[in-house]
């Protein structure tokens, strides 16, 4: 991992101190995003999560209602 960071710090002309300090930032700020969305999907109902999971796979309206045993009414965005 050093390395690639004094590898990283020639790239871009930049101390690896600096681009250390930013990894560190960075990787903190998506575990704490990850933490949010955890919570967020928490939150949901159980039908709720399936209905998010498969819009996220990108599901058709027409697709999720047959998956899911309901109607194409009850799918429909608001």
């Amino acid at each position: 991992m050093h390395t690639a960071l004094e590898q990283r710090a020639d790239q871009e002309q930049r101390p690896a101190e600096e681009i250390q300090a930013e990894l560190v930032a960075a990787g903190l700020a998506h575990l704490q995003t990850v933490d949010w969305l955890k919570e967020c999907w928490g939150n949901l109902s159980r039908r709720e999560q399936e209905v998010t999971a498969l819009t996220c796979l990108q599901y058709t309206n027409r697709q999720m209602a047959g998956r899911l045993h309901i109607s194409m009414e009850t799918v429909k965005p608001i």
